[in-house]
């Protein structure tokens, strides 16, 4: 089995040599690398320079037309059988990909399988995941299917929605993958997520100050809430996800996180525009 992985990136070069370092050290070695750059100058050049001796990679230079249309240029050169996306702020362990293939050949009722993340002190990051096994399902999918953590099995039928993602022309700036991945449970296909699937990747908390927060969490909230209201949730799930944050927001408050409480103010504003926006994506 070989895996592809698509690693769109732009206006990062150092955290790309973490990234492919962590790949030199990986116990499982049918892999290629997608290195889709979106950025104007040769930045990464050098690193790829590094790199291509000892790894399978493709540098395909693209203009910066977002996240998704990257992707989906991926998508058109890739020669593996399980496809991953990868962040370019992201790390493997040495034996994820030897764990993911063999869950792929210990059952072949599953499309892929999905993961959850955690930062270098080997804390969660990106989310609060589960930690028992479950099926991949519309109602838990925001929870379980982080894009970094997703691998599936190749079909030309799925690709990234274009005007969802960061650096799409739309306001929806997130949500891609939950597509991505809801367009396969619509056509009966079936994920599983499984806590043993771990990837590295750096807290969304200490990125940033508190209005660099608010400002990501209302971006990425209004593809939130498009999704919500294009895949026709039921009631009680809309309302739990619109008004999620609000909580979040007051224990924080009570705990003196500013930060955290401009997120949640943040992601709450941005999934009620994303929910009611008249504009389709």
């Amino acid at each position: 089995m070989k895996f592809s992985l698509i690693l769109a990136t732009i206006n990062r070069v150092d955290e790309l040599y973490r990234f492919f370092d962590s790949l030199l050290e990986q116990s499982y070695k049918e892999f290629e690398v997608i290195l889709v750059d979106q950025n104007k100058d040769s930045r990464l050049s050098v690193v790829v320079e590094h790199y291509i001796t000892f790894l399978d990679i493709k540098h395909i230079k693209i203009e910066p037309k977002g996240l998704s249309n990257a992707r989906n240029v991926g998508l058109e050169h890739i020669q593996g059988d399980v496809i991953a996306f990868p962040d370019d702020d992201c790390w493997y362990p040495k034996d994820l990909l030897l764990n993911v293939e063999r869950l792929f050949h210990e059952t072949s009722q599953y499309w892929g399988f999905t993961g959850r993340c955690q930062n270098e002190q080997g804390e969660e990051s990106v989310g609060k995941f589960p930690m028992e096994e479950m099926l991949v399902e519309k109602d838990n999918v925001f929870k379980v299917a982080v894009s970094i953590t997703i691998f599936v099995r190749y079909c030309e039928e799925f690709k990234f929605n274009e005007q969802l993602g960061v650096g799409s022309n739309t306001v929806y700036k997130s949500g891609e993958e939950t597509d991505y991945v809801l367009q396969m449970l619509s056509k009966g296909y079936k994920l599983l997520y499984t806590p043993d699937i771990i990837l590295g990747h750096p807290s969304e908390f200490v990125k940033g100050g508190a209005m660099e927060l608010y400002k990501k969490a209302k971006q990425y909230g209004v593809g939130f809430g498009y999704l919500l209201k294009c895949y026709k949730f039921n009631y009680a799930t809309i309302i739990k996800y619109l008004v999620r944050p609000i909580g979040g927001c007051f224990l924080s408050l009570i705990l003196l996180r500013i930060d955290k409480v401009m997120y949640y103010i943040g992601s709450f504003l941005g999934r009620i525009k994303g929910f009611f926006y008249e504009s389709k994506a």
